[in-house]
């Protein structure tokens, strides 16, 4: 006595797990997901039916009014109770399978794999009692799967599962008299299911030109022989290219397979020839690459009763999984031969020609009956797929909501579907027009905010802001090195700077030198530049500067803190040399010692001419950051809503590049007016007079600084300095007195009116781009834009129905309808 382990055989026909022992009669029935389980203790008897305990063959036991035992009652309720487990686990992958879930998750399934020939479809036709296509070469041209189910009547119903996104490319839409362009086909009996699957498959295949297809017939088969099973029989390996199978039909049925043995929730049903050498078996080597440690790899022995005699200790040594050795191990079974289907053997009679032979067989009887026979194998299929069912639904479950909400997530990135109506085409065309201008708004607004997108979160992704940043930090830049090239083209910097020779005076005096006499320097004229124009100096000045000349250093003012006494010779000064010719060009009727503001508007409207150059450039350098702007908006991070439609976009780009020009040259006509209004001079600004006396004192100041040059400090000193200053400086006692003094007082006064009229004028340029470039911008694109709505005919061209897009939404949608209704079966398990 032991204990033993009854298979799920309420799945494979009547509950069999009636024991006998010493102790009296328990059960044990295995459901597959090891939610029931009970002992029961083997005898010398083994399994007993139910049919023979209620025969009598346990005597003393009590019985109903029906003759059936209480350990029957108990055996048929947990029978019950076990298929009922058995069909809830199988009936929820066929449920997910319908759906077609395994084109997005892997799903528990056993897969029937060998090479032609080796006996799948005989094995397929004793589970099912199908009688499978038969023949040589390539029989099976697509896959089929058969969802069978134990019922009181027998029922089969034909259908094809279309691959529309697999690799083999989209079926077609089919005739309506092609048979597989029905939804569901009725068989009547066994034959007309083979009859149906054969005129499928040549329909799938050879009608249309090819020789394999990835579509897949479904069988959902009812009867009462059958177990609770769910098979894919695949099409059978092929080696070498014929007439009838080509070398491209030979690698798509390589791929498919290895697609199948890939998945590690696909249990492989390993269908091999006993009569060949175990070793060399194709199909175990492609399934060591996949599964190495043989955990989902089941073997099944076909044609043993073609083993040569002698060899069938070969077979039995392989049964008991000690050559090529798997976890899952082998099972035998003898399949109706060639002779058998002529001579009209049934079904049911293959069982029992099938249970004879391997009972009656001098080898194989001597083995337990778990590793032969097409019940022993559907039993052992179940329990396994239904095992594995309960382990994965888990995992199933959560990959689904995973699924779901990704695939979710990319529809909402493809925003609202393509419209069809012109209704609704100009809405999503306002819509869209709408968004572009708070994107180009926000970024040309450069508020701290920016833009909050419809749906929460930043809308550029959090280039918003780096977009404004990018604008305005262009613009400042632009205007700073706008004013700084103005502020080069001050009255007087287009000439030579003013100058005068000099003689360094008695170098030891004053201990200018040092106390050793320099006779390279003493009594030599030297020309220096005079950096301060305003005051000039004068012939006979004394002057203290660094002589740090080329070929005539001072080592001392070369070293720094020391200054040399240079004598004023001779003067050259371009810029009042020039002032003084341009009046003299402009000089009228005016009274001497007047100002004529005519000659004043021609001398400063030089310098305002001057301005146009950078002005001009300064337009053109923020007319290139707008440009920049709008097709960083429009091509580098465009919205999905505008990037789904290239015609729309580039008309878009088009209208953005012709706005800009069109405000560019109205902007430019400004900034002309503007440089006009600056050559007529005017103000009503009282600051110019306040920077006319600066500059006047400024000059007075200066001439203060020079007076204690001898180091006399004293008040008649200081008396005799200043008087000296003014006379140079108002040119008394001069007969050019008059000229000079006109002179100075133009100088004086350009100087004043241009501070004023340079810092007025940068503040207008910068203002005058921002209104009437940058500002206007959107409002102006935004009119543009709305012109190509003008009629529905315009807008189906810019915008039209992608066929990609439509096929890539739709596919998604029907992604996101399969998991959704696949999410909602699991949850009610």
């Amino acid at each position: 006595e032991g204990v033993g382990v009854v298979g799920t055989g309420a799945v494979v026909g009547d509950v069999r797990g009636v024991m006998t022992g010493g102790g009296g009669v328990d059960v044990m029935v295995s459901a597959a997901s090891n939610e029931l389980a009970g002992l029961g203790r083997v005898g010398d008897r083994g399994l007993v039916d139910v049919e023979e305990v209620s025969a009598g063959s346990v005597e003393g036991v009590p019985r109903d009014e029906v003759g059936r035992t209480e350990k029957e009652l108990e055996v048929s309720a947990l029978g019950g109770e076990v298929e009922r487990r058995v069909r809830q686990h199988l009936d929820l992958i066929d449920d997910l399978r319908r759906l077609g879930v395994e084109q997005d998750v892997g799903i528990p399934q056993i897969a029937v794999m060998g090479d032609q020939s080796s006996g799948k479809s005989s094995v397929l036709e004793a589970l099912s009692g199908i009688p499978f296509p038969r023949g040589k070469g390539l029989v099976t041209r697509c896959a089929a799967q058969i969802s069978m189910k134990k019922s009181q009547s027998w029922s089969a119903k034909i259908s094809v599962r279309y691959q529309v996104d697999s690799p083999f490319g989209p079926t077609r839409s089919l005739p309506s008299e092609s048979i597989s362009a029905k939804r569901d086909l009725f068989a009547s009996s066994p034959e007309d299911v083979g009859r149906l699957i054969s005129v499928l498959s040549k329909n799938l295949t050879t009608d249309r030109g090819r020789a394999f297809t990835k579509d897949v017939i479904e069988i959902r088969l009812s009867a009462p022989n059958v177990p609770d099973l769910t098979l894919i029989d695949l099409p059978g390996i092929v080696r070498t290219g014929t007439d009838q199978q080509s070398v491209d039909a030979i690698e798509m049925i390589n791929d498919l397979l290895l697609s199948y043995l890939k998945q590690e929730q696909t249990i492989i049903l390993a269908v091999i020839p006993a009569n060949v050498d175990i070793a060399t078996v194709d199909i175990l080597e492609r399934a060591s690459k996949v599964d190495p440690a043989g955990d989902r790899t089941l073997g099944v022995l076909t044609k043993v009763d073609l083993v040569d005699r002698g060899a069938e200790d070969e077979v039995v040594q392989v049964l008991l999984n000690r050559r090529k050795p798997l976890k899952l191990g082998y099972v035998a079974v003898r399949n109706r031969s060639q002779r058998d289907l002529e001579e009209g053997m049934n079904y049911m009679k293959a069982r029992s020609v099938e249970e004879a032979f391997f009972m009656e067989h001098s080898e194989f009887s001597r083995l337990d009956q778990l590793y032969w026979g097409v019940d022993s194998l559907a039993a052992r299929l179940t329990d396994l797929l239904v095992s594995r069912i309960a382990e994965e639904v888990p995992r199933l479950t959560l990959e689904v909501s995973n699924k779901l909400e990704q695939n979710r997530a990319e529809l909402r990135k493809l925003g609202d579907p393509v419209p069809d109506q012109p209704g609704d085409r100009r809405f999503a065309f306002l819509r869209i027009v709408d968004d572009l201008m708070r994107r180009l708004e926000g970024d040309i607004r450069a508020d701290s905010m920016g833009y909050i997108g419809p749906n929460g979160g930043d809308r550029n992704s959090g280039k918003t802001l780096e977009g404004m940043k990018t604008l305005w930090r262009g613009c400042r830049s632009a205007f700073e090195k706008f004013e700084k090239e103005i502020t080069k083209r001050r009255p007087g910097a287009e000439v030579e700077p003013d100058s005068f020779k000099g003689k360094i005076s008695d170098p030891h005096r004053s201990g200018s030198c040092g106390n050793v006499k320099n006779e390279k320097l003493d009594g030599k004229e030297f020309s220096f530049e005079e950096n301060e124009r305003f005051p000039p100096p004068s012939v006979g000045d004394l002057l203290t500067r660094k002589v740090v000349l080329a070929g005539n250093t001072c080592n001392r003012c070369k070293e720094g803190g020391h200054e040399c006494k240079v004598e004023v010779v001779s003067l050259r000064k371009p810029f009042r040399e020039t002032i003084r010719t341009k009046m003299s060009e402009q000089r009228g009727r005016e009274l001497i010692g007047f100002l004529n503001l005519a000659t004043f508007s021609h001398v400063f409207g030089i310098y305002v001419d001057q301005w146009a150059s950078p002005t001009m450039e300064c337009l053109l350098q923020i007319s290139d950051l707008l440009r920049a702007l709008s097709d960083d908006v429009l091509r580098n991070r465009p919205f999905p809503a505008l990037k789904r439609y290239p015609n729309l976009s580039n008309e878009i780009s088009m209208c953005a590049r012709d706005c800009i020009r069109y405000l560019e040259e109205d902007c430019r006509n400004y900034l002309n007016g503007l440089l006009d209004e600056e050559r007529m001079p005017y103000t009503q600004n009282r600051h110019l007079l306040d920077t006319l006396n600066q500059v006047r004192m400024n000059r007075l100041l200066t001439a203060l600084e020079n007076s204690g040059v001898n180091g006399d400090t004293t008040t008649d000193s200081l008396k005799k300095n200043v008087i000296k200053w003014y006379k140079q400086n108002h040119t008394i006692g001069d007969e050019d007195s008059w000229e000079s003094q006109e002179v100075q007082d133009m100088i004086d006064l350009l100087d004043a009116y241009w501070k004023l009229a340079m810092k007025r004028f940068v503040d207008n340029v910068a203002m005058s781009i921002d209104r009437h470039l940058i500002r206007s911008y959107p409002e102006k694109l935004k009119f543009e834009i709305m012109k190509l709505s003008d009629s529905d005919a315009r807008l189906r061209r810019l915008m039209p129905i992608s066929p990609h897009e439509q096929r890539h939404r739709s596919m998604i949608e029907s992604r996101i309808e399969r998991l959704s209704r696949a999410e909602e079966r699991l949850r009610m398990r």
